[in-house]
């Protein structure tokens, strides 16, 4: 029957308990040269799982070392040995000073990355949701991962070539892509925005940074352009290093001012996603802020920094403590209508994930 209420995400996990976890999974990574970093992953997914309750009841993290691993090795045969050739083509191509060739190669290199890319996204996505269990029931992604990386390149190329203005849409389309295709059971997520809601939003956002890109050129040049004309015309590699480092130090302020003022667009973005997603009459709110947001970039950052990447566990469990203060839902639920997703689970792990080197939480 239907039950209707308040319903609330909760994370539970301790950086302290993570620690002989992630000191073990060191031990073992370094004793079989990395070959245990498939397994590592997967323990501390089941840990970050478990710790996430929804309703007091945990997630479940189905998956095993074992699939990650086949998963790489399918990636490795089937989409690393076409890049690679590739890259000792267009080397081949340069030394030989076959120009048009190498521009050739150097061009089927960089569709195929960028192919690649949105591909191993969506199906690291599936394969995750694949293996989220909550009360029983699986969670699963349906979709096609080829329309999704079309859909990726469409969207991007439009926000190059307007500049930034057409991100609101890229973001959106991606956005109703994946949650239209995500289900809990045998029920689907919805998903009703549109790129135009946030439009307003996200010009606010634009107008300072792009404001800010011009005022650091015109400071760049007025600043250092007659000094870099003289070093470069004297061949004195010296002061044209110390110029371009000079420059570089003054980018530092601007990349930190555009990168708050993304995080207080990226919120809103999100309150606005969570706001037109439902699942039955199940409707989410976000209350993340930028400041949030901008606080958990930085200190993430820091925290890696400082020690030495060790730490990247705990910037694992102040982004899922943040998502699950900030995220809750009310509304209906009929529980009785919800059956097994009747997808069949894939069998390995999200290889061409791992292959390129991308995100594994």
């Amino acid at each position: 029957m239907p039950i209707r209420s308040q319903h609330q995400l909760h994370h539970l996990g301790r950086f302290g308990e993570l620690v002989p976890i992630v000191l073990l999974n060191l031990v073992y990574q370094m004793l079989t040269l990395g070959l245990y970093r498939f397994w590592a992953i997967t323990t501390i997914r089941r840990y970050l799982w478990a710790r996430t309750l929804f309703n007091d009841d945990p997630l479940e993290y189905t998956g095993t070392g074992k699939e990650l691993f086949l998963g790489f090795l399918l990636a490795a045969v089937v989409v690393l040995v076409p890049v690679f050739a590739l890259q000792y083509g267009l080397a081949l191509a340069q030394a030989a000073g076959e120009t048009a060739l190498a521009v050739v190669f150097g061009t089927l290199y960089g569709l195929l990355i960028v192919m690649l890319t949105p591909i191993a996204i969506y199906r690291a996505r599936r394969y995750r949701l694949n293996r989220t269990v909550w009360r029983g029931m699986r969670w699963g992604q349906s979709g096609s991962a080829m329309i999704y990386a079309l859909l990726t390149l469409w969207y991007g190329f439009l926000t190059t070539v307007t500049l930034g203005l057409a991100y609101p849409w890229q973001s959106i389309a991606l956005e109703r892509y994946r949650l239209g295709h995500t289900w809990f059971g045998n029920q689907p997520i919805s998903f009703d925005g549109t790129g135009r809601a946030l439009f307003g939003r996200w010009l606010k956002a634009w107008v300072p940074t792009v404001g800010l890109m011009l005022a650091f050129g015109i400071f760049v040049v007025t600043r250092y352009g007659q000094q870099l004309s003289i070093a470069s015309q004297n061949d004195d590699a010296e002061a044209f290093a110390a110029i371009i480092g000079l420059g570089a130090l003054a980018l530092v302020p601007m990349m930190l001012v555009t990168a708050v003022v993304f995080c207080w667009y990226k919120a809103a973005e999100l309150r606005y996603i969570a706001g037109q997603a439902r699942y039955q009459e199940l409707r989410f709110t976000c209350t993340v802020t930028g400041g949030q947001l901008a606080w958990l970039a930085i200190g993430n950052m820091l925290v890696r920094i400082v020690t030495l990447g060790l730490g990247g566990s705990y910037t694992l469990v102040r982004t899922a403590r943040l998502m699950a203060r900030t995220l809750s839902a009310e509304g209906a639920v009929d529980f009785d209508r919800v059956r097994q997703n009747p997808d069949e689970r894939t069998r390995t792990g999200e290889g061409l994930a791992a292959a390129l080197s991308m995100g594994e939480f």
